[in-house]
């Protein structure tokens, strides 16, 4: 699968951030948040608060040596005293390369040089900047990491801004370590403990991350919208016990800021036993579907192995078809787990048609 992890900011709240990123690093007296109402859309988003500032995720398919990510940013009230830098890759302690802001507002590209984001070379300026007050959709891709021979694409709204190739792509100059792949990912600031406050927080929405492999989403995806729903009925798979032995869905519908850890939730111990539940339409009615995701906030609760996946059904009830996205395997302790379908159980591409008609859920699958 090419589409390896999304994030609209709305089914958690701050206390949950590290439970689907992997890290989050800022001062403690101007925290990272996730803040109501803020996002592209009246939704959430996760909002950075000083210079210092950013959030991690281990890319979830291992070090990939061609990576694409994008993120809705809005400095809500200008960009003083730092860079801030939407999108950043990095290797152990290293950062590779990404694209960044300027206290001026210019969008570049740069690369890590010696391993920071304290000193880094500038790649390329785009042509327009980036405004205040608004939303505006940034996107990267890198082609390779290298010392020399790296190549990187920058997008503002969908439009290419830089295209460079040739170039220095990771933290050579100064490591001596020629990196060809990344680790992870970060959205935020600037990694030194120096005070470099924001005029005003800067809020991130709708983040998205690919890989190049598999036969979709392995580039850019566009100025995309990432809508989160909550379940409301029971699907036609119940199979799993919920602990209020009544509805199922009622188990599993916890909003961002009532989650609720064990005293609602399904579970099993049976392998291939499967949940499913219809959701609510989506907001758009026409455009593209990259994708659709199923989020789980689970954990095991013995030694061994358990791996879970979503199951999608295409029409939902009886006489539909099933189909299976990427399994994730469980930890003792509860985190958010994505498991994706880049096409429906059909074969095709997802269209919001077909996600009205369908249900989806959770399958034991080990």
């Amino acid at each position: 699968m090419a589409l390896i992890f999304c994030d609209g900011f709305d089914h958690y709240d701050t206390a949950h951030i590290e439970q689907k990123w992997d890290a989050t690093v800022g001062e403690i007296w101007n925290p990272i948040v996730i803040s109501v109402g803020t996002g592209r859309f009246s939704t959430n988003a996760i909002r950075l608060t000083d210079g210092w500032n950013y959030v991690m995720k281990a890319i979830p398919s291992g070090p990939q040596a061609v990576v694409s990510a994008g993120v809705s940013i809005n400095p809500t009230d200008g960009i003083v005293n730092a860079p801030f830098f939407p999108i950043a890759f990095k290797t152990d302690t290293r950062f590779l390369c990404g694209v960044g802001i300027s206290p001026t507002h210019q969008l570049y590209a740069w690369s890590g040089h010696d391993g920071t984001y304290t000193t880094h070379n500038v790649l390329g300026y785009a042509t327009n900047p980036i405004r205040s007050k608004t939303h505006q959709y940034i996107e990267v891709h890198v082609g390779a990491f290298h010392s020399t021979t790296g190549s990187i694409k920058v997008y503002l709204n969908g439009a290419l801004e830089i295209d460079l190739s040739g170039v220095e792509t990771n933290s050579f100059s100064v490591t001596s370590v020629n990196d060809t792949t990344a680790d992870a990912v970060t959205i935020g600031g600037k990694s030194s403990y120096v005070r470099t406050d924001f005029n005003g927080p800067v809020d991130a929405d709708d983040f998205y991350l690919t890989d190049g492999t598999g036969l979709y989403n392995t580039d850019v995806l566009g100025d995309v919208r990432i809508e989160e729903l909550l379940p409301n009925a029971d699907g036609f798979y119940q199979q799993w016990d919920p602990l209020g032995a009544g509805l199922h869905y009622v188990e599993v519908d916890d909003p961002y800021n009532a989650i609720d850890d064990d005293t609602t939730y399904v579970s099993t111990n049976v392998v291939n036993e499967i949940d499913t539940y219809t959701f609510p339409s989506v907001t758009p009615t026409a455009g593209d579907v990259k994708g659709v995701a199923v989020n789980f906030y689970a954990k095991k609760t013995d030694s061994g192995t358990r791996r879970i996946q979503m199951l999608a059904r295409l029409p939902a009830g009886a006489g539909g078809t099933d189909g299976t996205g990427t399994e994730v395997s469980l930890g003792g302790v509860y985190a958010v787990y994505q498991s994706y379908m880049e096409r429906d159980p059909n074969g095709n591409q997802w269209t919001i048609a077909n996600i009205l008609a369908s249900e989806a859920g959770i399958k034991l699958s080990y």
